[in-house]
């Protein structure tokens, strides 16, 4: 839609466009399409048509039907289903499970050298066996 405003007139515009995709032979009817609009000529309502038309689909060569589309299952003359898949997509999802499998290993290693380094700041020996630290005498004098 499109508006365009010249010389103290304004002409407005509005395009459709649509593709058809038969998925089977036969005939085909297009039905009439009307629009209505107004003349400011004639200062009246006017109706604009494309008149209805019939088309004749003919039957897809099977080298076609195979090359369509690789996302939908294609019906071939046998009635097998043939699915293909990319396999892009393969190697994306091993990507993303490898780099999880990694950053999984890499934090329990973590985890790991954090525990050794918190063991070693703390005295391992047993209340019993810890030697007193000497006490500073004070003399007061």
């Amino acid at each position: 839609m499109e508006d365009e405003v010249k010389e103290r007139s304004v002409k407005s515009y509005r395009k459709e466009q649509y593709t058809l995709i038969p998925q089977q032979p036969g005939t085909l009817t297009l039905p009439e399409i009307s629009i209505a609009w107004w003349d400011v000529t004639k200062n009246e309502k006017a109706v604009a048509r494309i008149p209805s038309r019939t088309l004749q689909v003919s039957p897809a060569p099977i080298s076609q039907i195979a090359l369509a589309d690789e996302a939908t299952p294609t019906v071939l003359a046998s009635q097998e289903v043939v699915i293909q898949r990319d396999p892009l997509l393969y190697v994306f999802i091993g990507g993303l499970t490898l780099l999880l499998i990694v950053a999984l290993f890499w934090g329990i290693t973590l985890q790991k050298k954090i525990g050794r380094m918190t063991d070693t700041s703390t005295d391992k020996k047993p209340a019993e066996k810890r030697e007193k630290a000497p006490q500073p005498s004070v003399v007061v004098v």
